[in-house]
């Protein structure tokens, strides 16, 4: 069965999605810190995306399968969002790199939503779209998948820089090997006096054995 929308309706499923966003959104994010779980919330949302678009590639589901395939890729815009915050947290240690790699997933980001997008949903082919779909459910594979591969890599040889101390833990080594090496200094100094004073004390002896 055919649906034909109003121009009121055309605009407003697009804002009760973008709703629906607002919600996904913050509450992954609030998960995410919650329970310290970016990698299995990245999973989640990712294949909350995947699905949404497996929905719509396969098309012949009905109106209820499309229109939740539709939603289901609202609900999936937080990923992006989540990795970066991962990947700011990986890199915490040096922030020349933290720098980087956020700008690079930045301006690889914002190239693609200004490009890409044209390429995979041509307005001629709406509103399904020949390769669109498919596409778009074979980023979010590749997402998962390179964000696993991130983590085993990160469980297995760890996190970058973690062995590096960090500038506090020098300064207090420093100032350790300081109050060390003035204690010695100091204890050098009062020998040194005693030894002056012996001596004295000898040379002084001898001279009244001499007048005696």
């Amino acid at each position: 069965m055919d649906y034909v929308f109003s121009v009121y309706q055309i605009n407003l499923i697009p804002t009760g999605g973008q709703a629906l966003q607002i919600v996904a959104t913050i509450g992954a994010a609030a998960l995410s810190d919650l329970f310290k779980a970016r990698l299995s919330m990245i999973v989640i949302i990712a294949g909350i995306g995947m699905l949404g678009h497996i929905l719509l590639s396969v098309w012949d589901i009905g109106f209820s399968g499309q229109f939740a395939g539709y939603m289901l890729i609202y609900c999936a815009v937080d990923a992006g969002a989540l990795c970066l915050t991962w990947f700011s947290e990986i890199c915490s240690a040096d922030a020349e790199v933290r720098t980087i790699i956020i700008g690079l997933a930045n301006g690889v980001g914002y190239t693609w939503i200004a490009g890409f997008p044209f390429l995979m949903y041509p307005a001629s082919q709406a509103p399904h779209y020949k390769y669109g779909y498919e596409i778009g459910a074979g980023f979010y594979a590749i997402t998962i998948t390179g964000c696993t591969v991130l983590a085993i890599l990160l469980k297995r040889y760890g996190t970058p820089y973690q062995n590096v101390p960090k500038s506090g833990d020098k300064d207090a080594d420093q100032g350790s090997e300081g109050e060390v090496g003035g204690n010695s200094q100091d204890k050098e100094k009062e020998l040194d006096f005693e030894r002056t004073e012996a001596v004295a004390r000898l040379s002084h002896g001898n001279e009244r054995n001499q007048r005696s």
